[in-house]
């Protein structure tokens, strides 16, 4: 069986990049996701409206944007650790019967959360009450590219999954 230590290090490793990048591509519309929240909380306490509207400041969507990059690196930092091979194993580097559980979680839940993604079809978040911004409405380039970092980190899990399931069976 091959070196699973190694394997779940460069896997973790692509996952943090990807959802770093997915994080900070997406940075303006996680900051109006938490503008969104906090006005649905002052709706449903009865707060009034605070002047000026609520806005996403400049500093939320910098401070997402500043956590995805972060993440990326430790991500980056841990793929490279493990293509260099410099990844110890702590104890024993598992069962086949784990690895290939293990293989047919992370290839379910790649393949959920892809499902997931396609069945949303909405560019808004379900509990906001304002109009929600329509399919067809051109979209940012860091929109694109964060919608693009979650795609593949679904494939990723999927396909590690499969292939981990498949080489624990062998």
């Amino acid at each position: 069986m091959t070196d699973l230590p190694r394997v779940w290090t460069a896997f973790g490793g692509a996952s943090l990049a990807l959802m770093g990048l997915a994080l900070a591509g997406g940075a303006r519309r996680h900051a109006a996701d938490l503008a969104a929240w906090r006005r649905e909380r002052r709706l449903a306490l009865g707060e009034p409206e605070p002047p000026g509207g609520d806005v996403p400041s400049p500093l939320e969507v910098l401070a997402y944007r500043i956590g995805g990059a972060l993440l990326s690196l430790v991500g980056a930092a841990l793929a490279a650790a493990a293509s260099a091979g410099s990844v110890r194993a702590a104890g024993p580097a598992g069962t086949r019967l784990g690895a290939a559980l293990a293989g047919a979680v992370v290839s379910a839940c790649g393949v959920g959360f892809g499902t997931m993604k396609t069945l949303a079809g909405r560019r808004g978040p379900r509990f906001l009450r304002g109009e929600e911004l329509a399919d067809d409405a051109p979209r940012r380039l860091d929109e694109r590219l964060a919608d693009g970092a979650v795609w593949t980190l679904c494939a990723l899990w999927a396909v590690f999954g499969a292939l981990l399931a498949r080489a624990a069976l062998r």
